[in-house]
Order: C-alpha cells, then sequence, then structure tokens
C-alpha cells in the first residue's frame, strides 16, 4: 500500500473525527452555564444514541392542557444531563379548538425557550375535532434546562366579543408526546463538575442512583453518606433517590462509592490510592458512566471530605483531592430554612419570587396573577384575623376607566378582598362612612393617561395544617357578562397588570406552635425536623448491623429532608440502637424497626398498632379513659409486626426523653417494605396527602391513616396567647374560676354592704 494511499485515508478519517468533535461543540455554542465549556467533553467516534418519547403529563401536565377565554397560555419544562446532547427533537402534538373560533384571528403559538417555533392555525370547519400535528424543534434551541408554552389567543368576532365567552377555547392533549434523539458523550474525569453528572432530571431518567460501599460499613461513614444524600436532595434538579449496594459497583451508569477496603475494589477493576481522599473515575461496566469514590478507611475523614466537596462546587479541578480539615459551615437558627419565607421581618415580593415576570400578566377579561409563599408549617393565629399579612401594591393599564373593573383576591378558594379598580366617590356622607364599611381602596395614582398605580392591605388567616399561602390576584375589568365592543380584540393586550415587586409579606407577628403528631406536616415540610435546617436538632437511629433496604431507606429519607429543608443535613446525627447516647434534646426517627429491635417494647409501638387496627382513637374523654387503662396492660401479639409483614408503618408520638421533642418509627418486619414510606414521601403532593395522624399503615393498594397516639403541643405563645389559649381549650375550668370569682366579688360586696349598714346604725 503506498505513503500516499495511507495519507488520504488518514486525511479522510481526520475530517469525519474533526466533524464528529466539533458537532457537539457547535451545538453547545449557547449561553447556557452548563454547556458552555467544550473541555468538559471528550471526543468519541461513537457517542451513544438514545431515544427518549416523553409524554405532556410527566413534564408537568398531569391533565389535558385547557386553555380558555381570549388570550391564556400553560408552560411546561424538561432538562437535560450534562453529558447528553440532542440532535433531533419533535413535538408529537394532539389538539383540538372550538369551531366557533375566527380563523383569521385566532391561533396557538408554541414557544420553546421563548423562541416562537410554530404558530397553528385555525380552520373553523376543522373545530371539535382532534387533530394531530408533528412539530420540528430545532435543536440548536435545545438547552439544559428548557421550556415548551402553549400561547392561545381565541376570537369568535372581530368587534364585539366577551373575553371570557365560553366558546373561546383550545386544548392540548397530556398524551401528546415530545421525541428527542440525543448522543450521550463521555465526560471527562472532572470534580469540577459535581454535583453533575450524579444529580439528574427525573422526568427524562427515572432510576436510582446507586450508593454503594465496599468494604465494613460504620457509623461515620452512613453520615457522611447521609449527607450527601440530604445534599442531593436540594439539587433544583430532583434527584432524592437512592439505592445502597454491598461490595459491588453499579452495573450501569454513574454511582457514589464508600472504600474502605481498596484490595476489594480492585478486583471489580478499579485503582484507588490509599492517599486520595475524592477520586472519579468512569464506571468500567459503563465508559458513559462516572463514580465518585470516597475514602471511607477513616469515617470522620469520610465527612470532611464530603462537606467540603459540597462546599466547593465548581471550584475545583481535576478527577482528585484530599481534605483533611472540615470546613467552616455557619450555625444555623430556627425557621431560617430557604424551604420557606422568612418570619424575622417584612419581605418583599422581589425577595421570594425570583423574577418580576411571574407578577404580571397581558389581556382583557379575567387577568390572574398567581402568587405562592411557602410558609412553616406551625404558624398559630389566636383568633381568625390572626394571620400572614400582605401590603400589595399593584399597577395597571387600561384604554378606558370600566367603573365595573375589580381586582379579586382570592387565598387558596378562600375569598379575601374585593376592590374597585376606578371606586367611585359619591359625596361628603359616602367618604365618612366607607371606611367604616370596610373594603375601601385608595383613590389610584395616575402614572399616565392609561396606567394607575394602588396599593392595599389585608390578611388572610393560617390554621395548625397550613403549608403555604396561594393567592390569586383577579383583574378583572369587566366584571358584568356583557359584550366588550369599545375593545378591539387586537387591543386586548394592551390590558397589563403588575404586581410592584416592593409588595411586602408579614408572618413576624404570628407564633409558632401546632398540635402533634402531625406526620401530615412531617409528610410535606419535614416538620419538626426541619427546624432546624442543618438538621442540628435531629438524630437517626437505625439497626446495628443495617441491612441493603435499611441503607436504602436511609439515604431516602435525608434525600427527602434536603428537598423539604433546601440545605444538607450538615449537623444531622446518626445513632446505631444497641449505642444511641446524647438523644434527650433531639428529635428522633428510627428507621428500620421490626419485632426484634431493642426499641420496640420501650417505646411500646405494638400498643399504636392495636389501637389503630381496633379503631380506638384519642379523640374524645371516653377513648382517652380507655387508652389510659389499656397502656398498662400487656401486649397481647395480635398486632405485631410479624403479624402484618406485608405492611410498614410511620408512627409519631412524643419523645420519651423530652417532651416537646418528637419520634417519627419507619416500622415493617420486612425492611424492603419501607420502599413504600420512602415512594410515598418523595410523591408528596400524589402520595403524601394521605399521610396523616399519628400513623400510617402502608400496603401495596393504600396508605390508611388515624390518630392513635397522645395530644401535644410543640413551639410558644406569647402570654396572652397562653392564656386565651388554655382557657378555649378548658371551658370547664374557665367557668370554674368564673363562678369562684363571682363569688369572690359577691362576698366583698357583702361585706362592704354590712359595713356600711353598721355605720349608719351606729350614727342613728
Amino acid at each position: 500500500m503506498s505513503a500516499k494511499f495511507i495519507r488520504i485515508v488518514s486525511f479522510i478519517q481526520l475530517i469525519a473525527f474533526c466533524q464528529l468533535s466539533l458537532f457537539p461543540l457547535l451545538s453547545l455554542a449557547k449561553d447556557e452555564p452548563l454547556n458552555a465549556n467544550p473541555d468538559q467533553y471528550i471526543s468519541v467516534k461513537s457517542p451513544s444514541l438514545k431515544d427518549y418519547n416523553i409524554p405532556l403529563r410527566l413534564l408537568g401536565a398531569p391533565t389535558p392542557i385547557s386553555l380558555k377565554g381570549s388570550d391564556d397560555q400553560f408552560e411546561i419544562g424538561f432538562n437535560f444531563h450534562i453529558d447528553e446532547l440532542v440532535t433531533k427533537a419533535e413535538l408529537n402534538l394532539a389538539y383540538s379548538y372550538s369551531k366557533a373560533l375566527l380563523n383569521e384571528l385566532s391561533q396557538i403559538d408554541i414557544l420553546v425557550n421563548g423562541q416562537l417555533i410554530e404558530s397553528l392555525s385555525v380552520d373553523s370547519s376543522q373545530g371539535d375535532k382532534v387533530l394531530t400535528k408533528v412539530i420540528t424543534i430545532p435543536a440548536q434551541l435545545i438547552a439544559d434546562k428548557n421550556t415548551i408554552k402553549f400561547q392561545f389567543n381565541g376570537h369568535y368576532a372581530s368587534e364585539c366579543e366577551d373575553p371570557k365567552d365560553s366558546r373561546l377555547w383550545a386544548i392540548i392533549d397530556n398524551a401528546s408526546t415530545l421525541k428527542l434523539a440525543v448522543n450521550r458523550f463521555h465526560l471527562k474525569n472532572n470534580l469540577n463538575h459535581f454535583p453533575h453528572p450524579y444529580v439528574d432530571d427525573q422526568s427524562l431518567r427515572k432510576g436510582k442512583l446507586p450508593f454503594s460501599f465496599i468494604g465494613n460499613v460504620d457509623r461515620n461513614t452512613l453520615e457522611a453518606a447521609g449527607v450527601l444524600a440530604s445534599y442531593f436532595g436540594t439539587s433544583e434538579y430532583g434527584t432524592h433517590r437512592y439505592e445502597a449496594l454491598f461490595n459491588d459497583i453499579p452495573k450501569s451508569g454513574h454511582g457514589v462509592l464508600f472504600v474502605s477496603d481498596v484490595n476489594q475494589l480492585s478486583l471489580l477493576g478499579i485503582n484507588f490510592p490509599e492517599e486520595v481522599g475524592i477520586l472519579e473515575v468512569t464506571n468500567p461496566r459503563d465508559p458513559y458512566g462516572k463514580l465518585l469514590i470516597f475514602n471511607a478507611k477513616n469515617g470522620s475523614f469520610t465527612k470532611i471530605n464530603v462537606t467540603n466537596l459540597i462546599n466547593n462546587v465548581g471550584k475545583l479541578d481535576g478527577d482528585r483531592i484530599n481534605f483533611t480539615k472540615a470546613p467552616t459551615i455557619a450555625k444555623r437558627e430556627p425557621y431560617d430554612s430557604s424551604a420557606w419565607i422568612s418570619g424575622k421581618r417584612p419581605l418583599k415580593f422581589s425577595e421570594i419570587i425570583p423574577s418580576s415576570d411571574n407578577l404580571g400578566s397581558s389581556g382583557y377579561g379575567d387577568s390572574r396573577i398567581p402568587l405562592a409563599f411557602e410558609l412553616p408549617p406551625d404558624l398559630f393565629g389566636l383568633t381568625y384575623k390572626d394571620g400572614v399579612d400582605f401590603h400589595l401594591k399593584y399597577q395597571y393599564t387600561v384604554l378606558e376607566k370600566n367603573p365595573n373593573a375589580q381586582l379579586i383576591i382570592y387565598d387558596e378558594k378562600k375569598f379575601i378582598k374585593q376592590l374597585p379598580l376606578f371606586p367611585q366617590v359619591k359625596n361628603d356622607s359616602y367618604k365618612f362612612l366607607q371606611p367604616l364599611l370596610g373594603s375601601r381602596a385608595n383613590q389610584p395614582t395616575t402614572i399616565d393617561n392609561n396606567t394607575f398605580f394602588n396599593q392595599v392591605s389585608f390578611s388572610t388567616p393560617v390554621t395548625n395544617q397550613v403549608n403555604n399561602v396561594q393567592l390569586r390576584s383577579y383583574f378583572n375589568y369587566d366584571t358584568q357578562p356583557v359584550l366588550n365592543c369599545n375593545v378591539a380584540p387586537e387591543q386586548t393586550s394592551l390590558y397589563k397588570q403588575n404586581i410592584d415587586p416592593n409588595s411586602t409579606v408579614d408572618i413576624s407577628k404570628l407564633s409558632h406552635f401546632i398540635k402533634m403528631p402531625n406526620l401530615y406536616s412531617f409528610s410535606q415540610k419535614g416538620f419538626p425536623y426541619s427546624v432546624m435546617a442543618d438538621l442540628s436538632d435531629t438524630a437517626i437511629i437505625i439497626p446495628s448491623s443495617p441491612n441493603q433496604s435499611e441503607v436504602t431507606s436511609y439515604l431516602n429519607v435525608l434525600g427527602f429532608l434536603g428537598s423539604t429543608v433546601k440545605n444538607p443535613a450538615y449537623n444531622m446525627s446518626l445513632r446505631l440502637d444497641n449505642d444511641f447516647k446524647d438523644i434527650e434534646q433531639k428529635n428522633l426517627i428510627y428507621l428500620g424497626m421490626n419485632n426484634e429491635s431493642m426499641l420496640y417494647k420501650t417505646w411500646k409501638i405494638e400498643r399504636y398498632l392495636s389501637r389503630f387496627y381496633s379503631g380506638s382513637t384519642q379523640d374524645g374523654f371516653t377513648a382517652k379513659i380507655k387508652n389510659f387503662f389499656n397502656f398498662f396492660q400487656a401486649d397481647d401479639g395480635i398486632h405485631s409486626l410479624k403479624n402484618h409483614s406485608k405492611a410498614a408503618f410511620l408512627v409519631s408520638f412524643k419523645s420519651p426523653y423530652n417532651s416537646n421533642k418528637s419520634v417519627v418509627v419507619f416500622a415493617s418486619q420486612d425492611p424492603a417494605n419501607l420502599t413504600a414510606i420512602t415512594d410515598a414521601l418523595q410523591e408528596k403532593a400524589s402520595k403524601g396527602i394521605y399521610i396523616k395522624g399519628s400513623i400510617s399503615e402502608f400496603t401495596n393498594k393504600s396508605i390508611n391513616a388515624a390518630d392513635v397516639a397522645e395530644t401535644y403541643y410543640v413551639g410558644k405563645l406569647k402570654p396572652f396567647e397562653s392564656i386565651f389559649w388554655y382557657f378555649k381549650n378548658h371551658p370547664l375550668t374557665l367557668t370554674g374560676l368564673t363562678f369562684f370569682a363571682l363569688f369572690i366579688i359577691s362576698l366583698i360586696l357583702y361585706f362592704a354592704l354590712r359595713m356600711n349598714v353598721k355605720k349608719r346604725v351606729s350614727h342613728h
């Protein structure tokens, strides 16, 4: 073979190699931080190809997308992994619309990451029919975080129409699919990527992240693994489901390893230098997978390496590092979690809502601006008037002043306030009476001929079950069901409304006080463990020799707590059930309790099971008397965990070591059943809402809950609140004190009158 021919072949190979190498880099030339650095990728001759076909119901549309009125929109999102590159994207859409829509004035716009990719025209002859269309999405538009917006503009008349008319509608089938062709590329081993690729968007990949323990597993190593699991749980990508492996590595994909026996790891095909604290390598069983390896020969240093890695995200370079000194972590205060709003002072909306785009809308008719505020679950309002204080500032632009135009404010379907946008001042007496009658709005300030500004203060009440405040602000420019003949369809977008980012919400006046046990607040907010964001007042107890199922549950519970608290569990304490010390001042979680557990009889778990299955509760005076005497009876063994081996139980009660602390027990005779509990906690919006009371039973078919444990309260009230609350809950005591006070007053008056009579008699 001639040298000239060899040079030609080599030149052709070089061109092909460069094309394959440069293609992802050119596609990645977008203003996206994760995909901006081409050095993250290693060029390969045959990248792994993978196709996704995802229904919209998995991307944020659990029901068909209903678009109503003259102007409506709906947005869904999807994310990609750092080592993935989209080469082709299609939206296979099924949709329908009203046959009353005008062809020339109605359409459905589809935008990807804010850019219009398709405008679906309307044909009235095809109205009320299910239509399909394949829409190509330019691959260069796809980033690591993406949104698809469906925007509906509908009109049934060219001049006079009701923007809320029932004939104005379009529906996007949530069974429509997003089809994606994806190339996977080898990532360089570099800790600068962390926490990628170990966190992921579950809408595309639903696998679990393996945590593998090579060699002996001690308490300190498990504690370090728990901190890392909680950190991954805080990720905006939402990955906090894990699977524990013992003395093995993942068969495919990514994983985290804690290694105390390097010789055993070498048998699995990985060489790990003993002097290294953290090392990232390629999974020998999957060239596209990465393994994050921690040296676990000394458990205390393992935690130092974990916490330093978390605190140096984006600051590291290279595939290995060793930390020897624990990082300085700021001390946390109660209720300072970013998972809910702070109660130290009034907060501006701009401090809570990241984008001002979420505070505005446009369009004529009912223009809704939804506002969501996460709250601590134990806020206490003494009366109906005690609640979350809002000072709302708002601005609106109109083409005409309509005396019927109103701002209507709701909170989770509860009416709060109805305010005229253009109050009519009738006469002086009306001005005087209006404040006394309530719901008075100030006269709006005119910014220009068509734009106005106003503000209002109001409160929304809280209960012990509250998790958040969902405000709905409706700018209703024409509250009467009449045709809008003064606003042409093309002018409706000129109606704009905005909530001022300087509006405030204030919970600083509210106390923290809640009735316990309360598994609902635990399932939704991780309460009471989430009071301290670093879990410094939490101790988790596990069996002294935990198996894979129990370690899996432990990691998933930490992931759940990380996702609810939005902070790593840096100061969580892990205890084994044969050596639990210094837990008196902590809230406790026991993972993996069964009939043989040391604390099963000490904590009288069988009592709660018996009450649950017999239907006995703590509600009512008779039930309390009955349970008081039953508490001293011997266990009959009928309702032990062994006799309900196919079920798992979540049980909560007052800590036997501290009356102000709580215990939550994850119990099952078969540790594999605990997965049902952790899965429900991860899916708190769908399954977690059924976790209530003091005990919840988890089976393959259902979640059943009841109140069977002694009621107690945690938190602190103000002096006046304490007195008022005590007498409100002890009316007989209040009645007795009232009669006693009347008796004392009567005696005083009696003796005073007798003395007065004696004085008069003595004068005569």
